[in-house]
């Protein structure tokens, strides 16, 4: 497939953690692995991920909560999407965001946690990534990823419009794939991870 080409196959495509693993070791920087990371487990649009700020990150004990504004709104309202730290990589993404914070700090850097790329920058290493491990698939097989392991979990509809940023649970349930009936909590989709 050229670059730049389009195919709904590539969309459907449902990344399984094994592949996701490929795919951080394919990236060729820290920041693609990150943003990678951040992609698979929030399931938010590449353009929300491209603008976490470091400020848009709060850590705690048991959680790293990312609030996301959301870009297809004209509200530009915000979500919390709470991710426990016991799933893979989120401690490398934990340890990128406080390093973010500590040259902030320093002057070094600036608010911005993706701020060595540019948006084509961004995605040319991102399908770099993909072509190098192999998998063929879309930026928005991300998000359909998460919204497929979220209702395969039982979710509530409701929920899961919520966490994608969904005003309607009609565009919901188009992302949703072999889903079984949602009606538990978002939290539980990380429990096979």
């Amino acid at each position: 497939m050229t670059r730049g080409s389009y195919s709904y196959s590539r969309d459907n495509w449902v990344i399984s953690s094994k592949e996701l693993g490929l795919l951080v070791d394919s990236a060729r920087f820290k920041q693609i692995k990150i943003l990678l990371v951040i992609l698979y487990y929030t399931g938010c649009r590449y353009v929300e991920a491209k603008r976490l700020k470091i400020n848009n990150i709060i850590i705690d004990e048991e959680y790293i909560t990312f609030n996301i504004k959301n870009a297809k709104r004209k509200d530009k309202s915000m979500r919390q999407l709470k991710i426990p730290r016991a799933v893979p990589y989120m401690e490398m993404v934990i340890n990128f965001v406080e390093d973010r914070e500590r040259r902030q700090t320093a002057g070094i850097a600036d608010e911005n946690l993706f701020m060595e790329f540019n948006y084509r920058k961004g995605i040319y290493e991102l399908e770099l990534a993909c072509k190098k491990a192999d998998i063929p698939l879309s930026f928005h097989a991300f998000r359909k990823s998460r919204a497929t392991a979220i209702a395969n979990t039982g979710v509530n509809a409701n929920a899961l419009a919520g966490w994608l940023g969904h005003k309607s649970l009609n565009m919901s349930v188009w992302y949703v794939q072999n889903s079984t009936a949602l009606t538990k909590d978002i939290t539980e989709s990380f429990k096979n991870e």
